[in-house]
């Protein structure tokens, strides 16, 4: 009866003790960001550090130690910029800065988009805490997904308790135990899907760790099939049937990487569009304050999401304006960083041109003859007399001293916002054409008319701005083209323009766990700097929308779900397009895809119009291995 009631006294005392213990208030990590690190190339490492710097700042969770203070106690302890997470650093700056979690953030390649891998680690040991990864489609980490990956991280560390108020040390045991061996890790079915399919099904579910080996080697096969409703005649292209595949070689080592694309493409329907060529191939060196790339590149300026005026380095196949294509450039490019500021030097040898949807030949008449269903149009001659037209295909430059091109870009981050300027020398990609009509000296009567291109240099000033409020990104892009005809007297060469876009995106979710909701809406307005704005087909071509509203909504119904409706309004022309589509993802490397574009408008003039007939419904499908 004693030893009942003794241990009927005991067990509410333990049950209330340990309710005080459960009881104890987390506390927040106190956290530094140690390093950030792209391996794609792709990516600003500083606007990458800026955005998960902020993230960390708006988690309850996390107490971040700020970026002025890791770089000061650095500099006073002499670590070299780079270096902080080493382990020969790492527990120094920890103790200098009193923080107990180190955080390292790296950027990968997956498939045909990005991997932000996020990993704590103790400072003290090395010894990993947690990891979180968020995929992405372009480098670019935006605000709210960098909370939300943050978020992730935080429930994957284990939980810090407060201390005790009173500090007394623990008797010592009177037999020592004999320490307990780790128990083998199993990965549970939730990691497992993890890994494969890269969506973090669960919060406890940690990605298993990544090795990069020397040399990887990757492929993208694709097929793609549509017929145009309307047939125009025997010679037009009525459709498409492709089929291509690109060969993709990834090397890298302390220091060094090299990459390269080769892409093959035949089109049965299309033979203009076959392509046995480099897709992209170039070899890198990095340091910790610079980085030089050389070859031929695939180069991407421009804050905007669906149209980018300044985006000017890469030549562009618009045989087919609704599905431009870029091509890589042959250049060098140094890039050199200081803290959040980024410099780049860009030098291209080789005048490149753009592929356009030009006439094989001129009529009589004035019309154009040719295949491509986007090659229409008339050339304005004297009425009257009969003509005889020659027409002389543009010569691209020859690669020498005199034709050589270059450019400056200054990134920055300033007051939360990411900024760039930009100033490029180049070949003009698309060519001025000359016509000359002469009476022919002996009858009968006609006209001797000769149409011939060339290609002129232009400077091309861009800017770019973006900024992030939660969910709500804004951007502003602008570029202006200045032309050799800089006081608008000679008729064939285009005056000095410029293009302006002003918008933003706002996602919505996610909401039933993994949907999600994007909105973009853009504004374009072009305008003459000197003179007035061409209104033929090479104007059409360099600006396809003069002033109009751009569109996109994106729905994704999980991870392997899109649907998307993109559209543009020509606010000069009253014509546009608009292309609802569907997407699904196979087994996380095949990609399907439905799209039917839409083009409309009454009249005969415009970017659109003039091809209504062009409207196609189109099907294809992609593998990444």
């Amino acid at each position: 009866m004693r030893w009942r009631l003794l241990g009927g006294a005991l067990l509410p005392l333990l049950a209330l003790a340990g309710t005080a213990v459960a009881a104890q208030p987390q506390v927040s990590s106190r956290v530094g960001l140690v390093r950030v690190k792209d391996a794609t190339g792709r990516a600003s490492e500083s606007a990458l550090r800026d955005t998960l710097q902020r993230a960390l700042e708006r988690s309850a969770r996390f107490q971040p130690v700020g970026k002025r203070q890791l770089a000061e106690a650095a500099r006073a302890l002499h670590v070299p910029a780079g270096r902080w997470a080493d382990p020969e650093h790492l527990p120094k700056l920890a103790a200098r800065l009193s923080f107990d979690t180190a955080v390292t953030a790296s950027l990968t390649r997956r498939g045909v988009g990005f991997r932000l891998v996020l990993r704590a680690v103790e400072p003290g040991s090395g010894q990993e805490l947690a990891l979180a990864f968020a995929d992405l489609g372009k480098p670019r980490l935006r605000a709210d997904a960098a909370d939300r990956l943050v978020q992730s991280l935080s429930r994957k560390l284990p939980s810090r308790s407060a201390e005790p108020l009173v500090d007394t040390a623990p008797e010592p045991p009177l037999v020592a135990e004999a320490p307990l061996a780790p128990e083998p890790s199993v990965p549970s079915d939730d990691a497992w899907a993890a890994a494969m399919s890269g969506v973090d099904f669960t919060q406890d579910a940690p990605e298993p760790p990544q090795t990069q080996p020397p040399v990887e080697l990757g492929a993208r096969v694709a097929v793609e099939h549509f017929s145009y409703p309307t047939h125009l005649g025997d010679d037009r292209v009525a459709g498409r049937n492709m089929a291509e595949m690109a060969l993709q070689v990834r090397g890298s080592t302390e220091g060094a990487r090299a990459q390269g694309s080769f892409l093959m493409r035949r089109d049965f329907a299309d033979p203009s569009r076959d392509r046995f060529d480099v897709e992209e191939a170039y070899f890198e060196l990095k340091g910790t304050r610079w980085a030089f790339r050389t070859g031929r590149l695939l180069t991407s300026w421009g804050a905007a999401s669906l149209y980018n005026p300044s985006d000017v380095l890469d030549p562009v196949d618009l045989r087919d304006l609704l599905a431009p294509e870029n091509r890589g450039a042959w250049m060098a490019r140094l890039s050199a960083f200081f803290g959040p500021v980024l410099l780049e030097g860009y030098f291209l040898p080789v005048p490149e041109a753009n592929l356009l949807p030009l006439p094989e030949s001129i009529g009589p008449d004035g019309a154009y003859v040719a295949r491509s269903r986007w090659s229409r149009g008339r050339l304005p001659l004297p009425e009257g007399l009969p003509a005889r037209v020659t027409l002389v295909p543009p010569r691209v430059p020859s690669a020498r001293l005199s034709h050589a091109q270059g450019g400056v870009r200054l990134v920055a981050s300033v007051g939360g916002a990411d900024l760039s300027l930009g100033f490029v020398t180049l070949m003009d990609r698309m060519p001025t054409l000359r016509v000359d009509i002469l009476p022919t000296p002996t009858p009968p009567a006609e006209l001797e008319v000769t149409v011939t291109g060339s290609h002129e240099r232009v400077h091309v000033a861009t800017f770019d701005a973006e900024y992030s409020l939660g969910k709500l990104r804004l951007v502003a892009e602008a570029a202006a083209f200045l032309t050799r005809d800089r006081r608008a007297r000679d008729p064939f060469v285009e005056d000095p323009y410029a293009i302006g876009v002003i918008g933003g995106d706002y996602q919505v979710g996610p909401f039933l766990q993994d949907h999600s909701l994007h909105v973009f809406l853009e504004w374009v307005h072009a305008r003459a700097l000197v003179g007035r704005l061409s209104d033929d087909p090479l104007g059409r071509l360099r600006r396809p929308v003069p002033s109009g509203l751009l569109a996109r909504v994106a729905y994704e119904a999980g991870p392997d779900l899109r649907f998307e409706v993109a559209g543009t309004l020509s606010l000069k022309g009253d014509d546009g397009f608009a292309s609802p589509r569907v997407e699904y993802v196979l087994f996380d490397r095949v990609k399907a895809r439905l799209e039917y574009l839409w083009l409309f408008g009454s009249a005969e003039e415009g970017s659109f119009a003039p091809f209504r007939d062009n409207s196609r419904l189109e099907a294809s499908m992609e593998a990444s291995f």
